[in-house]
């Protein structure tokens, strides 16, 4: 009896152990998310694992001001995260891959004619490039190796002319992949940066792209983006040079080896 009560008590604090670890870092991610964005969060579920380092983040929002008559600003059906353990107990969190999920982006134009973007620390902090382990109370640095980014829509909606909201969307259908991303905040800028770019929302709206742009230097492109690159080389052939369709051919056959090189 007594080797039965050990076991449960065992059973019991570990079982208290994974959920205050859960706890951490469910609470460690909101204050990235917070930080990053400087508006209210709310996510569904969060699924840590155990036996492999992931991070599953189910129906993440982030929610609009009181300023602006739509709730939601970004919905992210699901983000999934695989981390290295060892980088953490150096003081680092080195982000191996994160697939993110985003479903919309809602830019909305309030009767006012303030844009909701503008609310965002990314914006905001637009030229402020300082490490994130300067902005963030437990200092810690973050360093995100690869990024697989798929978003589908983009709307816009203008209620500055009255009575009813002008609306917009765009289907944007981004599936694209990224390398060497610096910080949580480089990350927000790429995703709002590329889908917005999928779309003429900065130029109706009156918003400036570059200020999430002009810091976005060092990220590398994988895939999608690289490979847009190479159809456009190769559409651009001249018919009666054999000498340019031959440089053009390698060079082609180059942006692919760049973007899917083999393993070693």
């Amino acid at each position: 009896m007594k080797k039965l009560r050990t076991i449960f008590i065992i059973i019991g604090l570990l079982a208290a152990l994974i959920f205050l670890k859960d706890l951490l870092i469910k609470l460690a991610l909101e204050e990235i998310a917070r930080s990053v964005t400087g508006l209210e969060i709310s996510s569904r579920a969060v699924e840590i694992g155990i036996i492999r380092p992931y991070i599953k983040v189910e129906g993440l929002v982030i929610l609009n001001n009181d300023k602006f008559p739509d709730k939601v600003m970004f919905d992210v059906p699901l983000i999934y995260i695989e981390y290295d353990p060892a980088a953490i107990q150096r003081n680092n969190i080195k982000i191996k891959d994160i697939s993110f999920n985003l479903r919309l982006l809602n830019v909305v134009k309030n009767k006012n004619g303030e844009i909701n973007l503008d609310s965002l620390n990314i914006v905001k902090n637009g030229a402020d490039v300082r490490p994130i382990k300067d902005r963030f109370k437990f200092g810690t640095n973050i360093f995100i190796e690869r990024l697989h980014l798929v978003a589908g829509k983009v709307t816009y909606k203008d209620y500055s002319q009255p009575p009813h909201p002008k609306i917009t969307e765009f289907h944007i259908g981004i599936d694209e992949k990224y390398e060497s991303i610096k910080d949580p905040y480089m990350l927000g800028r790429l995703i709002l940066s590329h889908s917005l770019k999928k779309t003429n929302v900065p130029q109706i709206a009156g918003f400036d792209i570059s200020i999430i742009d002009n810091s976005l230097g060092g990220i590398i492109s994988k895939g999608a983006d690289v490979m847009a690159g190479t159809k456009n080389v190769v559409t651009n052939i001249s018919g009666n040079m054999a000498e340019k369709a031959v440089e053009t051919f390698n060079n082609a056959r180059e942006t692919i080896r760049k973007a899917f090189p083999r393993d070693n």
